[in-house]
């Protein structure tokens, strides 16, 4: 299974090829994520890693809900914006508290990105059907 990394999209730049064909391209911030939680197939009933990243603010932290500094002070990592799972085949090559990267992907030639959109909300009939007023 593949390992995810969490990032944050920065904005939008052009280059261009070979060929002097412009390509559009996302540039994403991934800072590096720290290992959380490492989940086992005889404990949890599945292999996989917890994932934090995109450091939070002093501010953030203050706001941060007690269960959720609890489980961020029993493995002694600092509070991150956000958690994800990945899960994984083989898991003992990680140890809690380590730092991922983008230099895993160095001899990767594809990378499958996904991404959440910002919600808008009902947006009503003169935006969703495009109707002038």
């Amino acid at each position: 299974m593949p390992l995810t990394l969490i990032g944050q999209k920065k904005g939008m730049v052009q280059v261009f090829d070979k060929d002097g064909k412009r390509v559009v391209c996302t540039v994403i911030q991934a800072e590096p994520n720290t290992v959380l939680q490492i989940k086992r197939k005889e404990t949890d009933g599945y292999n996989g890693i917890q994932l934090c990243g995109i450091t939070k603010t002093e501010s953030q932290i203050a706001r941060t809900k007690k269960p959720l500094k609890g489980h961020y002070a029993k493995h002694k990592v600092a509070p991150h914006r956000v958690i994800r799972e990945s899960l994984l085949d083989e898991v003992d090559n990680y140890q809690v508290g380590q730092k991922l990267d983008a230099s895993i992907f160095a001899d990767v030639e594809f990378v499958d990105v996904e991404g959440v959109s910002k919600g808008k909300g009902f947006q009503g009939v003169m935006k969703l059907y495009n109707m002038a007023g």
